[in-house]
């Protein structure tokens, strides 16, 4: 088969580029990607469907890609045609500009040697169709299916033909994979990357032993926030971040476990230019003398975003402690990692990955020379990888991968070779860590307060209940050193509610609900002034509170994990539970439940803006769209084409969401007209809300004020100041005509502790003994 595109003749029969006197033979690789271009027709092609389709590997760096299209553009070039044949567009993939024709010679002679190759590329067709089909096939609800064409027999000669084609073009596939090796190209040590393998089998080990009992011991009498433990390698010093009561800023710290004697690392008499806007986490610790940090100014109001990494060598005399600049990070995110110290290699979580504010990989850098090369590359419609952790003999690591239903567990080599993943979870983990063996690795289940054991050799799970006063907070607040002895950090915020009366002439921030209590998922109802929100406990406990005219009243327990959110019918009857793959629905009078609905995908948020239709962020697989449920038809149809983090239907006709770009676009629903609204900053996470008429949101650049904006260009954009120390989590609105109310779910820190858990021995009289091996 042969095609002619600008001054080009593309041979596939001999993999050559014909252009007058120039004729190239083209290299496997950019042979598969030009007849991969060909095929689409213009369509814009993303860089994870080139994985998928042309290398057909799960793991290929960026670099890799880059390198082949810039290798196939310079084939493509003559040196009397300019035009661009391959156009990339941004932080969308890439495009073939020309036309593309046919070459039809010798018809006769060649009539079967065209029907196979036609038959070739229309199963290179129907596989990208497929694939771009996938989703709207995999429904999400069991009693939705999508009708099926039936396709009807051919004659048999024509059948085998087709098989012969197929046999051919699966034929040509693998050669042309057996002679490509894509690798990622780092700048030091070089890598074999491999295609991640599926998680084996796991056993998972149901025990009757009885609830792990520790002694738990409080490291911390300071009032304050505490944060970040880690211990070092000899397991004497302890290093975490702490936040005094009354101040807004976090410094660094030292613990002696022997001499529990105190050092702030970041005291401005020590040899350190320190600003009071800045904060600073411990990272990892290089040895038993060499603390790594992060300094940033991420939680505080800047227009300019300040993340460096920092290490200090630890003196005897703590006053000359040596602080040393290691490099600029770039994120408001807060980076983690773990360290080699035979190579002088620092693993950690890269944040911008790909352009976007909140997606990491992990990446591996020489602290020295600086150099760096990546080590895994997730998805852009998974949620990144947060965690890494080396192993004890420095020959592997471990790596977190957040997916919108749970954490992945992931293994592989330093240099990123042998990565596979180790088990898919439900439900999210903080963080990692492996026994003194390196043969099982740990972590902790805070859904059901349970240690887990992975076995590496037999692929087994065991989980046992942790019996505890204390529980740890969330994202990296303890330290699994083993199963006998951790610390962890306690809860050290809290989750309270504020309103803004939006019908004031002087709208100011006041207090609404606040308590002790984790409350969350606020919604109001639609024709009075009362609400209801979720009241968060330990595990999987929460409650269901009703709020009005300053009395509150619970309506019922509700024992079922991630529930992800609340809504109330437009008339103010029924009470909607979204949690991540099912709808509850109860009457709001009788609190009884009338209705549950099971989803396959994960649902990340719902509202109930229309009698018969439930408003979802939903994702069949990985990528996340708007969907609308009908109750009645129990039917889903799809509201965008585009992912999205967050859709509101604001009238019967006009749909908000804001893609993946944090672009915040408008859709018509009836007449699919798309207008660009407003573009958010790349900040890691954009809160928003909106009625008719306004957007409500937080500023990266202005973090003490809601900011008020019409849709449209017209008219003036409003301020209203919060109150410092509260971050927001979600904004909601009440559109009640006559008391429009804007409610503003945030988050604050409180006092909290560093608590030592120490792993009690048992006697054979069942008496409890301090295990003092334990640390």
């Amino acid at each position: 088969m042969r095609y002619v595109f600008g001054p080009w003749i593309f041979d596939t029969t001999r993999c050559l580029l014909q252009a007058e006197a120039i004729e190239c033979e083209l290299d496997p690789l950019s042979f598969k990607l030009l007849s991969y271009f060909i095929n689409q027709e213009h369509r814009i092609v993303s860089r994870e469907e080139l994985i998928e389709q042309v290398w057909q590997q799960n793991f290929v760096d960026d670099n890799a890609i880059n390198r082949a299209i810039s290798d196939l553009r310079k084939q493509l070039k003559t040196n009397d045609y300019k035009t661009q044949i391959i156009k990339t567009h941004y932080r969308k993939g890439y495009s073939f500009q020309l036309q593309v024709t046919e070459l039809i010679a010798e018809q006769n002679r060649q009539e079967n040697t065209q029907q196979q190759s036609e038959d070739a590329h229309q199963v290179i067709a129907n596989n990208v169709n497929d694939l771009d089909k996938a989703e709207e096939v995999n429904s999400p609800i069991t009693n939705i299916l999508t009708t099926q064409q039936k396709t009807t027999h051919k004659n048999k000669t024509y059948l085998l033909v087709r098989l012969v084609s197929l046999v051919i073009f699966i034929s040509c596939i693998v050669y042309f994979s057996s002679v490509l090796t894509p690798t990622s190209i780092p700048t030091q040590i070089p890598t074999k990357q491999q295609a991640i393998t599926p998680p084996s089998k796991v056993v998972i080990v149901k025990t009757n032993l009885k609830p792990l009992e520790y002694s738990e011991e409080v490291l911390s009498w300071e009032k304050g926030s505490y944060l970040l433990p880690i211990i070092s390698k000899d397991k004497k010093l302890l290093s975490y971040t702490f936040r005094e009561t009354d101040s807004d800023v976090y410094v660094l710290r030292i613990k002696n476990l022997e001499t529990l004697k105190e050092y702030d690392l970041t005291d401005k008499n020590v040899n350190l230019d320190t600003n009071s806007n800045e904060d600073y986490f411990p990272l990892a610790w290089y040895d038993n003398q060499v603390l790594v940090y992060q300094l940033s100014n991420a939680m505080h109001a800047k227009k300019e975003l300040k993340c460096e990494i920092w290490q200090v060598r630890l003196q005897d005399n703590v006053m000359a402690n040596k602080h040393k600049k290691l490099y600029d990070c770039k994120t408001d995110e807060l980076i983690n990692a773990d360290i080699v110290s035979a190579s002088n290699q620092m693993l950690y979580t890269k944040y911008n990955y790909r352009g976007m504010a909140d997606l990491a990989a992990i990446v591996s850098r020489n602290l020295v020379s600086g150099a760096e090369f990546q080590i895994s590359s997730p998805n852009i419609d998974e949620r990144g990888d947060y965690f890494v952790k080396v192993s004890n003999k420095e020959d592997r690591a471990l790596f977190l991968r957040k997916q919108a239903s749970g954490t992945q567990i992931f293994i592989s080599d330093l240099d990123g070779s042998n990565q596979k993943k180790l088990v898919e979870l439900d439900y999210y983990i903080a963080s990692v860590n492996w026994d003194e063996s390196d043969d099982n690795i740990l972590w902790i289940n805070q859904n059901h307060n349970g240690l887990v054991n992975y076995d590496l050799k037999t692929k087994q799970i065991k989980q046992e209940k942790i019996n505890s006063e204390h529980s740890p907070g969330r994202k990296f607040m303890f330290n699994l050193l083993a199963k006998d002895h951790f610390i962890i950090a306690t809860q050290d915020s809290n989750l309270s509610i504020d309103q803004i009366d939006l019908n004031s002439d002087k709208p100011n921030t006041a207090e609404f609900i606040d308590s002790n209590k984790r409350e969350r998922n606020f919604v109001p109802f639609n024709k009075s002034s009362a609400s209801i929100y979720l009241i968060e406990g330990q595990g999987n406990n929460s409650s269901i509170w009703q709020y009005e005219e300053g009395i509150r009243r619970k309506l019922f327990d509700f024992s079922i994990a991630d529930i992800m959110s609340l809504a109330i019918s437009p008339d103010d009857s029924k009470l909607l539970i979204a949690t991540k793959q099912k709808l509850y629905i109860y009457e709001v009078n009788s609190l009884t439940l009338t209705r549950s609905i099971d989803f396959t995908g994960t649902i990340k948020k719902a509202s109930w803006p229309k009698e018969a239709s439930i408003l979802l962020a939903y994702a069949p697989s990985l990528k996340t769209y708007a969907w609308f449920y009908n109750l009645e038809t129990t039917q889903l149809s799809k509201l965008t084409d585009s992912p999205i983090e967050k859709a509101i239907l604001i009238n019967d006709n006009n749909l908000l969401f804001l893609d993946k770009e944090f672009q915040l676009i408008k859709k018509n629903i009836a007449t699919g007209k798309l207008s660009f609204i407003f573009q958010f900053s790349k900040s890691s996470e954009v809160v928003w809300n909106a009625d008719e008429n306004y957007i409500y949101y937080i500023s990266a650049n202005e973090l003490d004020y809601i900011i008020k904006k019409p849709l449209t260009k017209l008219g003036v954009k409003e301020k209203f100041l919060l109150s410092k120390g509260k971050w927001i989590v979600e904004l909601i609105i009440n559109n009640q005509k006559e008391n429009s109310i804007l409610y503003i779910n945030y988050q604050y820190f409180n006092l909290n502790y560093l608590i030592e858990m120490k792993l009690k021995a048992t006697t054979n009289e069942g008496h409890l003994l301090t295990n003092r091996k334990a640390g």
